[in-house]
């Protein structure tokens, strides 16, 4: 009877070891995963990180040069309004000699 008893409680044990292994494998696989999904965060975060750091230095770059532009398009417009008005004020001139 105590040898039955023996028996049960090693084959209990066998069963809970091998359970215990189990478990342990399945835990280290999900470890693992885990794992490699944190390392693809973390060069995610870096990439994101460095995107942020080059649209900010090209954002800067676009302001510049938007005011590069801005400034050539004033120095446009001023430039053909006096041609307008050096225009006008010959047309004016002419006529008026025309009519005297």
């Amino acid at each position: 009877m105590v040898e039955v008893f023996i028996g049960l409680l090693l084959d209990d044990a066998v069963v809970q070891v091998k359970l215990y292994n189990e478990k342990r494998s399945d835990l280290e696989e999900q470890q693992h995963h885990l794992n490699i999904g944190l390392r693809k965060i973390h060069e995610t975060v870096e990439q994101v990180e460095e995107l942020q750091c080059s649209l900010s230095i090209k954002r800067n770059e676009l302001e510049d040069k938007n005011n590069l532009a801005n400034a050539k398009l004033k120095q446009m417009v001023r430039r053909l309004l006096c041609l307008h008005i050096v225009s006008v004020v010959y047309i004016v001139a002419y006529k008026t000699r025309c009519i005297q």
